[in-house]
């Protein structure tokens, strides 16, 4: 049998029981064949067994096979479900505010006031149940289903999480809360917009499910706003081209409204009128009723991202909110190769390269030379870019954080962005890449295979879990204990694999997660750490004595360089902390110390770092923790470098990096790094012992380069004083740099303001011939670092388009990568930004949206605020529920009790006078507990007296008949009538068959019945 309903065992289809795996005729004809040949042998091998016995037997046996088909055929006891329970989705997001008469001072007080009213007493039958979810861009339960209506908190929604509205969310929330012992409804409390999620999936789901929704609509219309929709910008650009942007204003006032447009440049005015002279930073306009369209012209510019914002304000009162009037966009205009130079070359030494690009080949690039606190925050600012340099650039504290070293990756390998990494004492491993994002996307690993002697590194990790690590970090999901374990695995990830770990874990007592070994197996290692635990006191001293002896028994010989790092969120009890400092400073190790919170002991952790030869972190806010750790376990990776002079080595000579060269001066140093084991790496260079010096590779859409010495007069030295320094890296960068954009392309992305977003692509040449028949695809990348795929179809001729999931608020930038039928290929950036104010864009409520979910639900559509025709704990449209439940485990209970029965009915002798007297003492037991026994009415002493008299008389009789023991009857010889008369009849032996007969045949009258 399928899944789409069990069969009912019986012909009457209001039987209870139903079978999920056989028919109910399929089931009595499978118990009718397995009944006639139990029946069939029961007669025949009972033969010996009285009528009653053997056919009590055989039913018995019936029985049993009967229970053995209920249980085959998944037999379930079902229940019509009689009560109903109700969820309530009701949307909190900031475009209900503009809800207008309402029954209270307030929408959220005019919904609770309706919903205590609509489940009153009156309304609402005794069993049913009412459960309330609240939802903006997150949904969340106010309160539970429960018998009756209990308001929920308000408070639990924050205000921020109001600007944007994801019913589907809700919806599946709802689906997901409700229990099965009731039929189930929602009530949709909503404006018909949305601006994130997958409505119809949402709604599809509650259909399959037979759960109606009701729709209340909160309705409302602008009289009087003024919102700009949005502003199209081109996705990109050539150097020193004119154009245009475009914003589309809206306009609800009945009759024409003033104000001034005004459009910034990343937060500088632009110049709204060319043809004027001096800086004109706003224009008069006058909007229409409805829709308005201005241009407004962009002087040509550089090379790079503009980041355009157009505001605008109107004059008096004609507009009521200020969220929605402005927009943004961004452009890429292309021209030079543009590039973005880290410089964290110290003494500055990196303006050697910086002069020796910008005049390379007479052309150069455009170069942008910043240090690491002005590096990019996002992917937008990124793709203005065609590479980027890092120059002696670390990772954590000092270097590039978290998640700008996986924006770098994302460019690189998703966006086709060029990379190059100059090494240098802070650089490749030494500056803590292993490990990280950026490493995949490097021609190199940072670490050195275990086959290399070099002095191996002790880094001991000494950390808190004390109870107080269990708080939850504000702004986060997550406790310090876990951000502190997460730290401390980011830390380890950054060593080799044959360096030395080991992590101790302290509160009022210290014990060895990870004992000291070679981080050769971080998978396990991490494993251990993340089974930290919050709990108990503090006691520094203790995790600090633990960290002395491994130090102390771990030699030179063993670990050439030696750190300690301790963290701890708060007081501790006193320990000998000078003896312990000593102890680690004499077995050679240094130790740093990071204080978390508020109440933390400044002084004594300083104090510890200073005496230990390590720095002290004063941490607030335990998001920053990874990137502590991280710079403390680069302290323990400068055996990575070696400084010798060398001459390199060409390994690759028709790499296109060393066109024109044949050999290159003296290296005073490098990293030591290792090729990656992929075909696409190429080695240009390398040291004498065959230690990369020049890789490179495509990475991805992008392409990626590491020079593992340096270009500043300290390695490179001999360099930066020759010819070749400037041809050389220009070469290397323009190698690694993206392609010049296709000026037969054009990308146009905007918002739809629904959660998605819409890319156009219109293909012509330089004469206006349409390129058809294109292959178009690629990712757009969000502010959440996700990716999202888009696939663009031809929809006119030239014209291209798709659509791609655009929820969250912020730049979102991609690739697109096409291809024509005779083999012509590239790429094309787009980008696009959605409001955070997109939940105000929307200026009426959608009527149509809401009629949709009641449709597809078959819901009701509710008349706002009437609590006597809302009928919400009507049944009508309801389908009948039923709750099934599996009694296989009673049923094998039963077979069980069955099957004892069925042997002691064929082991045990009884009869029908057996049954009798069961019968008859069962029945004398139940009258027991309703039969009230008659008492004596005579008085006590009396009828005491008439039982001594009673007793006393019959011990007399019985005396009086009593045969004296030594006297025995005497019977006269003579005496015929005393004489025992002979049974004619055999010998003695034959008596004894006939005694056995006869018993036989008394027993059998017994037993059988």
């Amino acid at each position: 049998m399928t899944a789409h309903g069990p069969y009912i065992i019986a012909a009457a289809s209001h039987w209870p029981l139903k079978l999920d795996y056989l028919s109910g005729w399929s089931a009595l004809a499978l118990f009718l064949l397995l009944a006639v040949p139990t029946i069939w042998l029961g007669v025949r091998s009972l033969t010996g067994q009285g009528p009653a016995r053997k056919w009590v037997t055989i039913s018995l046996r019936l029985a049993v096979l009967a229970l053995l088909v209920l249980i085959l055929a998944g037999a379930r006891w079902t229940r019509h479900l009689e009560d109903l329970e109700l969820i309530v989705v009701r949307d909190t997001s900031a475009s209900t505010d503009q809800v207008r008469g309402l029954p209270a001072a307030s929408l959220d007080a005019s919904v609770n006031e309706w919903l205590k009213d609509a489940a009153a007493p009156e309304r609402k039958p005794a069993n049913d149940r009412i459960g309330v979810i609240r939802f903006a861009r997150d949904a969340m339960i106010e309160s539970l289903p429960t018998s009756h209506y209990a308001r929920g908190g308000a408070a639990i929604v924050e205000a921020a999480r109001r600007d944007g509205t994801d019913v589907a969310s809700a919806i599946r929330l709802a689906l997901s809360s409700l229990s099965g012992d009731a039929m189930h409804r929602i009530v949709l409390l909503w404006d018909g917009n949305q601006t994130t999620g997958d409505l119809d999936a949402a709604v599809a789901s509650a259909a399959a499910q037979h759960v109606p929704i009701d729709v209340m609509p909160l309705e409302y219309q602008a009289q009087r706003e003024v919102i700009v929709e949005r502003l199209d910008a081109p996705a990109q650009k050539r150097e020193g081209e004119a154009y245009s942007l475009r914003a589309v204003i809206r306009s609800t006032n009945a009759t024409p409204v003033t104000g001034k447009l005004a459009v910034r440049d990343r937060g500088r005015p632009l110049d709204m009128d060319l043809r004027t002279p001096g800086l004109q930073s706003t224009r008069a306009v006058t909007l229409s009723p409805g829709l308005n369209v201005l241009n407004v012209e962009i002087a040509p510019s550089a090379s790079g991202v503009r980041d355009f914002e157009a505001i605008f304000e109107a004059d008096g009162d004609a507009d009521t909110l200020l969220a929605n009037n402005s927009a943004r966009a961004f452009t890429f205009v292309r021209g030079r190769a543009r590039v973005l130079y880290v410089d964290h070359v110290p003494d500055r030494g990196g303006e050697a390269l910086a002069k020796a690009l910008g005049a390379a080949d007479g052309q150069g690039f455009a170069v942008d030379r910043i240090d690491i606190d002005d590096f990019p925050h996002s992917l937008a600012e990124l793709q203005g870019y065609d590479a980027v340099v890092l120059a002696n650039v670390p990772r954590g504290i000092g270097g590039l954080d978290e998640d700008q070293q996986r924006f770098l990756a994302t460019y690189v390998h998703d966006l086709g962005g060029g990379l190059v990494m100059i090494g240098g004492a802070e650089g490749f491993g030494a500056g803590g890449w292993i490990g990280s994002d950026l490493e995949k996307v490097l021609p190199v690993d940072c670490s050195v295979p275990s086959r290399r002697v070099l002095p191996a590194s002790l880094l001991v990790l000494v950390l808190d879990h004390s109870g107080s690590m269990g708080e939850v970090v504000r702004g986060t999901a997550r406790t310090k204990q876990e951000i502190a374990n997460q730290s401390a695995i980011l830390a380890l990830r950054a060593l080799a694999r044959d360096d030395l770990v080991g992590v101790v874990a302290f509160d009022s007592n210290a014990s060895w997660v990870v004992p000291v070994q070679p981080n050769a197996h971080p998978d396990q290692i991490e494993q251990m750490i993340r089974g930290i635990g919050p709990g108990g006191g503090t006691m520094i001293a203790a995790g600090l004595a633990a960290a002395c002896d491994a130090v102390e028994q771990t030699g030179p010989e063993k670990a050439a360089v030696k750190h300690v790092l301790l963290m701890t969120d708060g007081q501790s009890t006193g320990g000998d902390y000078d003896a312990l400092v000593a102890r680690l400073k004499k077995a050679g190790a240094t130790l740093s110390t990071i204080g978390i919170g508020d109440d933390v002991n400044p002084q004594l952790l300083g104090m510890l770092a200073r005496s230990g030869g390590g720095r002290y972190y004063g941490v607030a806010d335990p998001n920053t923790l990874p990137q502590v750790f991280i710079r403390e376990a680069r302290s323990v990776r400068r055996t990575l470098i070696q400084e010798r002079r060398f001459t390199p080595g060409v390994r690759s000579p028709d790499s296109p990096l060393l066109t024109g060269f044949t050999s290159f001066p003296l290296l005073g140093g490098l990293v030591l790094t290792t090729p990656k084991p992929n075909p696409n790496v190429r080695v240009a260079l390398v040291s004498p012992d065959g230690d990369p010096v020049l890789a490179h590779w495509q990475a991805g859409l992008g392409r990626a380069v590491a020079f593992t010495s340096d270009a500043q007069a300290v390695w490179a030295a001999a360099w930066v004083g020759s010819d070749m320094f400037e041809k050389f890296w220009s070469q290397t960068i323009r190698w690694a740099s993206r392609p010049p954009a296709n000026p037969d392309f054009e990308v146009v992305a905007r918002s739809l303001g629904n959660g998605r977003a819409k890319i156009t692509v219109l293909a012509a040449d330089r004469t206006g011939t349409q390129k058809n028949f294109l292959s178009i695809a690629g990712q757009m990348i969000g502010p959440d670092g996700k990716t999202r795929d888009a696939h663009l179809a031809q929809t006119g001729p030239g014209v291209y388009a798709g659509e791609v999931e655009a929820g969250e608020a912020g730049n979102y930038v991609g690739l697109l990568r096409y291809r024509s039928p005779d083999g012509e290929s590239g790429t094309l950036s787009a980008g696009l930004t959605v409001e955070e104010s997109s939940e105000l864009r929307a200026l009426s409520s959608d009527n149509a949206a809401m009629l949709r979910v009641v449709n597809r639900t078959r819901g009701r559509m509710l008349r706002p605020w009437d609590i006597d025709g809302a009928r919400l704990f009507d049944r009508e449209g309801l389908s009948p529920e039923e709750l099934a439940q599996p009694i296989w485990d009673r049923l094998v209970a039963a077979l069980i009790v069955l099957l004892l029965v069925d042997v002691a009915a064929r082991r045990l002798a009884w009869g029908r006078q057996d049954l009798s007297r069961a019968a008859l003492a069962a029945s004398a037991w139940m009258r027991s507990f309703t039969t009230v026994r008659q008492a004596d009415a005579r008085p006590t002493l009396t009828a005491l007296k008439h039982v001594r008299g009673e007793v006393a008389k019959a011990r007399e009789e019985a005396i009086g008949k009593r045969t004296p023991a030594a006297q025995f009857p005497v019977v006269p010889m003579d005496s015929q009538a005393a004489k025992p008369q002979a049974t004619p009849g055999p010998s003695g032996e034959e008596d004894g068959v006939a005694g056995l007969m006869a018993a036989k045949r008394r027993a059998r009258r017994r037993f059988g019945g």
